[in-house]
């Protein structure tokens, strides 16, 4: 397993991490002749030195490393080692002088900047800081710097942008906020960044602000926060003149009803209209939001209605979110009709052409006026899930439409000249993936597109498949499938698919929808590595298959990711009766939520069930899954794949659920 971090904090001090260096980059595959091989040795030596607080041997082979890449990175951590008991400005200085166009320049000045925060020493913090730094916290630390040591007016001047926004900021800035609203504060301004609170949805941050509120004015943030739990109320409240603060209570409320029950709020609505006298932009936002809601609530007689009434009746997003419901309740005729009344380049989607041949199946001969088999036809040269669909109904191979691009002259060898990338790529082959991304993201924001691709093939060369998959997209190589859908981990895949009896084309697919391929991703819910594992699902898998696991580290070890996925991938399908459609919605819901749905529409076809998941990263995960098993299949060169198998098919169009035989 791989550490992803280049230095840690701990209670003495700080620490590296590291891997035995012959394990880390023994097997990856060479670029150029490597002149580096020892001096990688010897770097991970002098990271030993300094954790173990050997100053002088980390000092020595520092002297013997001056022209490797890898250098200033021995600079930095000596600095931040330094930091913690001294006050080294000249060297920080002298290193952010030296290293600008570094990424360790700004990580460095905005960690010193933080120390000396926190100690107080804010002269000092005023002559390192620059308003170009894109940080609150240290924004906030300047502005306490010059109101403790320059011009406190003009200080306090600067506070209320930072102050009026519908979240809280970091606690940096509590000092300078607390001196702010003993002078500035108005029951206006903390009204405006209640409301910003309430449209962010930050109600716990609206509570709070409500202790600095006039008697009054507490009473309507009051009403304003029970509107928003409970929206219904609405028809209890006596609004009998509508002063602007009212009108945004009653309006918020109005649209949190209609998402909880368009229907109420819709006669609501149409009684507040006819009392009060709303501007037409705001009538317009209100009867747009109306209208979406009673669509995907499925209120088809008041969406008729209600769509027939508005004066803007080709709206896109109504008549898409109709024809979704019209879908789910397959009105294929409505279908067709509303598809008709979409823009022209809305028409031609993927996804409202596959639906237009659906409804065409169904459809009466007189309104029929190009067959299923044409759409399908047309369809299916595209390259995507509804593509692969519209093929599957054909019973017809599948267009891919894979090609390379030409490389431009000489333009991997620049980038093995270029010192970020040579940086990057010594970071990625000593383990330190995250300070590698952060290195080749820095060197490669200024490339235009074919520098974007070198640089793909100059990372897939690596054997680092998610860069590769991350310049090819920064590229817009959009038809160079080996580089974006790489067959990584390939032996470990197909042994898990092996003893787990799946699909190893549905596995691929879901490390590339889940990672991109990337062993080292973190999700901000808490999943983790090439899979995207919780940690509380691993421990649960362990308990249950018997598959040593010892902490979160272990998520970012792929082969140990690739093991607990396959096992709760078999779970699933165990749990969803062989059906790998709804075992990969529940890989990305939960299966707790794929189980309640199942329970309000599990007798429709799974086309319509997919087009149905109320959740709308789910429906696009689970289509891009199913369109990623097909693009896997064929780069393995499979025979015989199909995407829609017998269980996908059997409601859709019998004669081919016939011949759909083997499952994914």
């Amino acid at each position: 397993m791989t550490r992803n971090r280049l230095w840690r904090v701990c209670v003495i001090g700080l620490i590296f991490s590291y891997l035995p260096i012959q394990t880390l980059y023994a097997s990856s595959p060479s670029i150029t002749q490597d002149p580096w091989v020892d001096a990688r040795s010897q770097y991970v030596e002098a990271l030993k030195a300094l954790e173990r607080g050997q100053t002088k041997q980390f000092n020595q082979i520092r002297e013997q490393l001056k022209d490797y890449p890898l250098y200033p990175y021995l600079d930095y951590a000596y600095l931040r080692v330094q930091m913690k008991r001294h006050t080294p400005s000249q060297g920080v200085a002298e290193f952010l002088a030296e290293h600008p166009n570094t990424p360790l320049a700004p990580q460095l000045k905005h960690y010193w900047l933080r120390t000396l925060a926190k100690r107080g020493q804010w002269q000092r913090y005023l002559a390192f800081y620059d308003d170009q730094i894109n940080s609150v916290e240290l924004k906030c630390y300047a502005l306490w710097a010059e109101y403790k040591t320059l011009d406190t007016a003009e200080a306090l001047a600067k506070v209320e942008p930072l102050w009026l926004v519908g979240y809280s900021q970091p606690n940096a800035c509590e000092p300078i906020f607390k001196v702010w609203r003993e002078q500035y504060l108005t029951d206006e301004l903390t009204w405006r960044r209640f409301s910003l609170a309430m449209a962010a949805r930050k109600t716990q941050l609206a509570r709070y602000l409500i202790r600095y509120m006039s008697p009054e004015l507490q009473a309507q943030a009051k009403l304003y926060r029970e509107i928003h739990f409970y929206p219904e109320r609405l028809q209890r409240k006596n609004f009998e003149e509508l002063d602007a603060k009212s009108e945004e209570i009653l309006l918020h409320g109005i649209k949190r009803l209609a998402r909880k029950d368009a229907l109420l709020c819709h006669s609501m609505w149409e009684a507040f209209r006819a009392k009060f006298n709303f501007s037409v932009a705001i009538k317009q936002e209100v009867n747009h939001s109306i209208i979406l809601n009673l669509a995907k609530q499925g209120h088809t007689v008041a969406f008729s209605q209600a769509l027939a009434d508005y004066p803007y009746p080709n709206d896109t997003a109504l008549l898409e979110a109709g024809v979704e419901m019209m879908i789910r309740q397959q009105r294929w005729e409505a279908v067709i009709q509303l598809i008709d009344l979409l823009p022209a380049p809305s028409q031609q989607m993927p996804q409202w052409q596959y639906w237009y041949g659906r409804a065409m199946q169904y459809a009466t001969p007189t309104v029929k006026d190009i067959s299923s088999e044409a759409i399908y036809t047309q369809l299916a040269k595209t390259r995507d899930y509804y593509g692969f669909l519209a093929a599957d109904h054909l019973n017809i191979d599948y267009e891919l439409s894979a090609q390379s691009y030409s490389l431009k002259n000489n333009f991997i060898e620049q980038l093995n000249q270029s010192p970020g990338m040579v940086r990057a790529k010594e970071l990625f082959l000593l383990g330190y993936t995250t300070e590698a991304r952060r290195e080749w993201v820095w060197a490669s924001k200024a490339y235009d597109a074919d520098q974007h691709y070198a640089a793909a093939y100059f990372a897939q060369q690596l054997g680092w498949n998610s860069q590769a998959i991350q310049s090819a997209i920064s590229a817009e190589r959009w038809h160079d499938l080996n580089l974006r859908f790489p067959l990584a981990y390939q032996e470990a895949m197909d042994n898990a698919a092996t003893d787990r009896q799946l699909d190893v084309n549905w596995l691929l697919a879901i490390a590339r929808q889940e990672s991109a391929m990337n062993s080292d991703a973190q999700s901000p819910k808490g999943a983790s590595g090439l899979m995207q594992i919780m940690p509380s699902t691993a421990k649960s898998l362990s308990k249950n298959h018997g598959i040593k696991y010892r902490s979160t580290y272990d998520l970012l070890n792929p082969m140990k990711s690739i093991e607990l996925a396959s096992a709760y991938l078999k779970d699933l399908l165990v749990q969803f009766k062989g059906n790998s459609i709804y075992a990969t919605a529940a890989y990305n819901a939960g299966p707790h939520r794929v189980s309640g749905w199942l329970k309000k529409n599990s007798d429709q076809p799974i086309d319509i069930w997919i087009e149905s998941i109320p959740f709308a990263e789910t429906r696009q995960y689970v289509k891009n899954v199913l369109a990623y098993s097909v693009i896997f299949a064929k780069l393995r060169q499979e025979e015989g794949f199909r995407m829609a198998t017998a269980q996908y098919l059997s409601n859709l169009s019998p004669q081919l659920a016939a011949t759909a035989t083997k499952t994914n």
